[in-house]
């Protein structure tokens, strides 16, 4: 393709504002997408943003000229696919479609074998496009894998067959499923003429013509929302939800929301470095970890209790060997305080004088005539015989009974 001398585009520049201007005229403001493929051109190299261009134009940028939601055309493509299907010999076992359902595929159809086949419906404009992302995100509208999302609901249902159902014509699924068949705006225009379904002929065109009423910017701050919402929900749980998850859960790129996890955190009110630094990319202060964990322990030794090592990693929601390598007992020592034996790991000469304590209590019951169980050891010595000892037959032939 030759270049365009600047004469040449500045022409096509005035052609693509006149025609925005008159199609604006007649209430319809036609996108980027729409405009290159009037045009043959990319837009982008023109008009960085689809605002500029309807600011350069003198239009107000308005993409909310019908009062439809998208769950609506979703209703009237389920609609027109559920004649179809009955038309075509089959029997509609179930319909689950809109904002209130719990998940599942849109149609389940049974065939004339008695087999069930789950059917998922995407409402796409004509600009739309299947198979524009790697992983399924349930909080956009053209974003996801539906073929991905499809095969789970075959697998789950034990179908051997499918149909991804969509009223654009634009596919960009790359390897499709061959268990899957893929219905399209075009393929479904030639069934229903087949059938003779001229009603449902007219309604498909009317969803390949209307957007929905949600914009792109409207579609981050939903999806941001949702991620902020969720790790909050989970941080105040004491968990923490890594980057990999989030990514996994919304099928998105992080960086798209959050310039990095620092961001997204502090959206929630959490403080970055209370975050493990293997979490966070070695982006944790580790002096400001241990001096909030000895903190918290001189707090809670001033109000009489002693903070177990559990305690303080679910605290903290990081591993306290990380930053004190001598572990609970290092932690005490910090703090200048006696701690208790009894709330901590002991060490292993502690442990053999416990076992020889536990030793020496057999055999003096053994002389008495009294063979003690582990219950009776547990009570009297206070102690946990299973932390030192596998079973009893054990105890008793090291103690010589």
């Amino acid at each position: 393709m030759k270049k365009l001398t600047k004469e040449e585009v500045e022409i096509r520049r005035r052609k693509i504002l006149s025609y925005v201007q008159a199609e604006a005229s007649k209430g319809h403001y036609p996108t980027y997408d729409e405009l290159a493929e009037h045009f043959h051109f990319n837009l982008r190299f023109l008009f960085p943003t689809i605002i500029g261009l309807y600011d350069e134009a003198g239009v107000p940028y308005n993409r909310d000229p019908n009062p439809f939601t998208k769950y609506e055309k979703e209703q009237k493509l389920a609609s027109i696919c559920v004649k179809l299907f009955v038309a075509m010999g089959y029997h509609i076992e179930k319909i689950s479609i809109g904002p209130s359902t719990m998940g599942g595929p849109d149609l389940i159809v049974r065939d004339a074998s008695g087999h069930l086949i789950p059917l998922e419906i995407k409402a796409y404009h004509k600009f739309g496009r299947l198979g524009t992302s790697s992983g399924f995100c349930k909080y956009s509208h053209y974003f996801g894998n539906e073929m991905k999302q499809l095969v789970c609901y075959m697998e789950s249902m034990g179908a051997k067959n499918g149909y991804l159902i969509t009223s654009t014509n634009r596919n960009s699924i790359k390897n499709p499923d061959p268990r899957v068949q893929i219905l399209c705006g075009n393929n479904l225009s030639e069934l229903l003429m087949s059938y003779n379904l001229i009603e449902e002929l007219e309604d498909l065109e009317w969803i390949r013509n209307t957007y929905t009423s949600t914009t792109k910017e409207q579609k981050l701050k939903e999806v941001r929302d949702s991620i902020i919402t969720h790790c909050k929900q989970k941080f105040e749980r004491g968990r923490y939800v890594p980057r990999k998850q989030i990514q996994n859960l919304f099928g998105i790129n992080i960086k798209t929301y959050f310039k990095n996890m620092n961001e997204l955190y502090c959206r929630i009110c959490a403080t970055p470095n209370d975050i493990p630094n293997h979490r966070m990319g070695g982006n944790s202060n580790k002096t400001h970890i241990r001096e909030r964990i000895l903190s918290y322990v001189r707090s809670e030794i001033a109000h009489k209790r002693t903070p177990t090592y559990k305690e303080i990693q679910k605290k903290f929601h990081c591993l306290p060997k990380l930053y004190f390598p001598g572990g609970i007992r290092e932690i005490y020592r910090l703090v200048g305080v006696t701690y208790d034996r009894t709330v901590v790991s002991k060490t292993p000469e502690e442990k053999e004088r416990t076992r020889q304590k536990i030793l020496s209590f057999i055999r003096l019951n053994a002389i008495k005539g009294k063979r003690v169980g582990w219950r009776d050891i547990n009570l009297q010595l206070g102690v946990g015989f299973g932390n030192y000892f596998r079973n009893l037959k054990q105890a008793y032939r090291e103690a010589g009974i």
